[in-house]
């Protein structure tokens, strides 16, 4: 079976306007980031960029654990709203944060 750009057309639009806040947000972020960074390279000095780039490393780990976290548990929370059932949604939210 050929592949069809006709047939998905209407669905990447659709997934590439709602992937656009996303990225410009990505982007934000990591110019955030590097301005910081040059900031303090600039009139800190090369010891404290070092700091704050170990830092940075040592709390991403936790950050990422987290966002994976919400990635698992939003459907489960969802799927319980959906068929309207507060409590299992509570279950999971509250079993999400622990």
């Amino acid at each position: 079976m050929a592949y069809r750009w006709s047939t998905y057309s209407q669905q990447y639009k659709i997934s590439l306007n709602l992937a656009y806040p996303v990225v410009i947000g990505q982007l934000g972020q990591i110019m955030v980031s590097v301005a910081d960074s040059i900031m303090v390279g600039k009139f800190l000095g090369t010891i404290p960029l070092a700091a704050i780039s170990l830092a940075v490393s040592v709390l991403i780990i936790p950050m990422v654990f987290a966002i994976g976290v919400a990635y698992g548990l939003t459907p489960l929370v969802a799927g319980a709203d959906g068929e309207e059932n507060p409590a299992a949604a509570t279950k999971y939210f509250k079993n999400g944060l622990v």
